[in-house]
């Protein structure tokens, strides 16, 4: 659910920044990301509720007594707001096409820093099938532009 999301959102704020009456409008990449970060937000509390409502109080109250939750919960929002904010505001700058090998840069990232971190090793079936995701990742964001629809004669 929250990669069809982040795939609605992704291709939503596009257009956005691609409508220079509505950036004008809204003031800037910035508060249109901030607007669309409001919107998933409400989105989501009924989905939050409906899948996890039973455990939410217990949530709560580990998020009140537990210091290194309360903590871990705030830096990664904010990490993830950030990175989130940067990407948006990225795509006015560059091309999908870059966009997207970046995206794909930033998969072979987190996966060889969480071997280091986790002390594990990528050999044989692990880096096949790392091979086999990012590749697949990389092909899904630039299909579009290497296979150009056939235009019509008049």
């Amino acid at each position: 659910v929250a990669n069809a999301f982040a795939a609605f959102k992704g291709n939503e704020s596009k257009k956005l920044v691609e409508d220079k009456d509505m950036q004008s409008r809204i003031g800037g990449v910035g508060n249109q990301f901030a607007i669309m970060t409001i919107i998933s937000f409400l989105v989501s509390v009924p989905l939050l509720f409906f899948k996890e409502g039973a455990i939410f109080p217990e949530f709560i109250e580990l998020f009140k007594t537990k210091q290194e939750l309360y903590t871990n919960v705030i830096y990664s929002g904010l990490t993830f707001y950030a990175y989130n904010e940067l990407a948006t505001k990225t795509l006015t700058k560059i091309s999908a096409v870059t966009n997207s090998v970046a995206n794909t840069a930033k998969r072979v990232v987190v996966i060889v820093g969480s071997a280091i971190v986790f002390k594990e090793s990528i050999s044989g079936l692990k880096a096949i099938g790392c091979a086999i995701c990012i590749g697949g990742v990389f092909l899904d964001s630039v299909i579009d532009d290497l296979v150009k629809p056939k235009t019509k004669k008049a």
